[in-house]
C-alpha cells in the first residue's frame, strides 16, 4: 500500500468524521429522544412520549453492545482477508458505510409512535445488530489501514492527533452546541434532524481515493507468462488464517497490558459522558448556557492539548503521556463532585470550579480521542515488520471487543445509578456517578503504572534506537 503524503494526512483522518458524529448524534439524542428524556421527540406534537419499553429495550440493548463485541474480531478477521481487485481496505470501507447509512435512517424512524411500544424494541434491537456490524466493518477497515499508509511512529501520531481534532469538533457541537440549538427548538421532529445530517456519512469516501492497494490476489494471464502483482505485493497480502490471526494479536504482551489498562479508563470516561448533561443541568443546577459553558471549556482547549501532549510525548514517551492524561481527568471529577448544587449554594461558583475542572480534563480527553488509534497502529506495524503477516485490522478487533464490553456494561450502570433519588432528587445519581468514575479511574492510573517498558518510548525522539531494542 502506498504511504501517505503529510500534506494529506488531515483530508485522511476527515473520513471518521461523519460516522463518528452520527454514532454519537444517535447515542445521545436518538436513544434518549426514545426513551422520553428529551424536549424534542420524534412526535411533534408531543415531546415527552416514551416510544419503547425502557426495561426491555434496557435488556435488549444491553445485548446488542455484548454481539457488537463478538463482531469486532470476525468483522477484523474480514477485512484482513478480503480479497479483491481494489484491495483490502477499500471494499470492506464502502460495504460498511452503505450498510451504516441504511440502519441509521432506520434508527431515525421507528415503526410505531405508540407508548411504551414492545415492537419498536424487538424492531430496534435487530436493525441495532446490523448497525454495530456495519459500523465495526468500516471503520476498523478504516483505522487498520493507519499502519500501512504511515511511514514512521511521528506520522501515526500525526494522523491519530488529526482524527483527535476532528473528533474535538464532533463533542464539541454533540455536547455544546447541539443542546442549545435544541433548547429553542419547538415543533420539530428528533428524526428529521437525525435524518437531515445523514450526508456526514459521505467522508467515509475520503480513503477509498486516498487509498492506493494492490490487488489482495494475484491476478494471471491466461498464457501465465506475468502477473499483474510483484512478489512484494504478494508477501504484503500474505494469508493469515483466523485462529493464526487470533494467537497472533493475544501473543503480544504488551498489546494486551494496554488494551486492559485503555478498558478500565475508557469505562470510566464513557461513563462521564454519557451522565455529562443531567451531571451539569441537574446535580450542578447549571441551566443550558451554563452547560455550554462548561461543555465549551472541556473540549475547546483539546486543540492546544493534543500540541502539548506530542511534547510530552516527544520528551518523556507515550507512558507519561497517558498516565498524566488519567490525571488531569481525575481531577476534573474531583472538581465535578465538589461542584454540587446541595454544598454550594452559589451557581457562579459552582460554574466556575466546574469550567476550571473542564479546562483540566481537557488533556485527558486528547488520550479518549487519540491513544486507541496510536497504539493498536504501532502495535500492528511493529507485529508485521516482525513476521512479515499482515493482520492489523486484528488489533482493533481485539481493542474493539474488550471496549465494546467496557461499553455494554456502562449502559446498565448509568441508567441504574441515574435513577438514584427518583423524581424527588434528581439530583443524586449524577452526583454519585463521579464517585464511581473517579474510583475507576485512579485504578487505570495504577495500573498504567505497571506498563510494560516498551511503552516508555514510543513517540519519544530521544530514544528511537532504545526504543527498537525493546521492540
Amino acid at each position: 500500500m502506498n504511504k501517505l503524503g503529510k500534506r494529506r494526512e488531515p483530508l485522511f483522518a476527515l473520513a471518521a468524521l461523519g460516522p463518528n458524529f452520527l454514532n454519537l448524534f444517535f447515542t445521545i439524542y436518538i436513544q434518549n429522544a426514545l426513551l422520553g428524556k428529551l424536549n424534542v421527540g420524534f412526535d411533534p406534537n408531543d415531546t415527552s412520549r416514551v416510544i419503547v419499553s425502557i426495561s426491555i429495550f434496557t435488556v435488549l440493548f444491553t445485548i446488542t453492545k455484548v454481539v457488537d463485541a463478538l463482531l469486532n474480531i470476525p468483522m477484523a478477521h474480514l477485512s484482513d482477508r478480503t480479497k479483491s481487485r481494489w484491495g483490502r481496505r477499500r471494499p470492506c470501507i464502502l460495504l460498511g458505510m452503505v450498510g451504516l447509512i441504511l440502519t441509521y435512517l432506520a434508527l431515525c424512524n421507528p415503526i410505531s409512535l405508540a407508548e411504551g411500544s414492545i415492537s419498536n424494541v424487538v424492531y430496534f434491537f435487530f436493525i441495532l445488530l446490523i448497525y454495530f456490524t456495519s459500523y465495526c466493518l468500516c471503520l476498523e477497515s478504516f483505522y487498520a489501514s493507519f499502519p500501512e499508509i504511515t511511514y514512521d511512529v511521528q506520522a501515526r501520531i500525526r494522523l491519530t492527533n488529526w482524527k483527535a481534532f476532528y473528533d474535538t469538533i464532533s463533542y464539541s457541537i454533540g455536547y455544546a452546541l447541539l443542546p442549545v440549538i435544541l433548547g429553542f427548538l419547538t415543533g420539530v421532529s428528533m428524526r428529521w434532524i437525525g435524518m437531515s445530517i445523514t450526508p456526514l456519512m459521505l467522508t467515509m469516501l475520503i480513503p477509498l481515493f486516498l487509498i492506493k492497494e494492490p490487488a489482495s490476489y494475484i491476478i494471471s494471464y491466461q498464457n501465465h507468462k506475468k502477473t499483474k502483482i510483484n512478489s512484494k505485493q504478494v508477501q504484503e497480502n500474505e494469508n493469515v488464517g483466523f485462529w493464526e490471526s487470533i494467537k497472533i494479536t493475544l501473543g503480544n504482551r504488551p498489546f494486551l497490558v494496554w488494551v486492559l489498562i485503555f478498558a478500565l479508563f475508557y469505562f470510566g470516561l464513557d461513563l462521564f459522558l454519557q451522565s455529562q448533561i443531567p451531571l451539569a443541568q441537574q446535580s450542578m443546577g447549571l441551566n443550558s448556557w451554563q452547560t455550554t459553558v462548561i461543555n465549551t471549556a472541556s473540549f475547546a482547549p483539546i486543540p492546544l492539548m493534543l500540541f502539548i501532549n506530542k511534547k510530552i510525548m516527544n520528551k518523556w514517551g507515550f507512558k507519561v503521556s497517558f498516565m498524566l492524561a488519567i490525571l488531569s481527568f481525575i481531577i476534573a471529577m474531583s472538581t465535578f463532585m465538589i461542584a454540587y448544587k446541595n454544598w454550594i449554594n452559589s451557581q457562579y461558583i459552582i460554574l466556575i470550579v466546574a469550567a476550571i475542572g473542564s479546562s483540566i480534563g481537557s488533556f485527558g480527553l486528547t488520550t479518549f480521542f487519540s491513544a486507541p488509534y496510536l497504539i493498536p497502529s504501532q502495535m500492528a506495524k511493529e507485529q508485521t515488520d516482525k513476521n512479515n503477516k499482515a493482520n492489523q485490522a486484528m488489533f482493533f478487533g481485539i481493542q474493539g471487543i474488550v471496549v465494546a464490553l467496557s461499553n455494554a456494561l456502562n449502559e446498565p450502570v448509568w441508567i441504574n445509578v441515574s435513577q438514584i433519588g427518583g423524581k424527588e432528587h434528581p439530583e443524586y445519581g449524577p452526583h454519585i456517578t463521579t464517585y464511581i468514575v473517579i474510583g475507576i479511574c485512579t485504578l487505570a492510573l495504577i495500573a498504567a503504572c505497571f506498563m510494560p517498558k516498551h511503552f516508555k518510548y514510543i513517540g519519544k525522539k530521544s530514544a528511537i534506537d532504545t526504543y527498537a531494542e525493546t521492540k
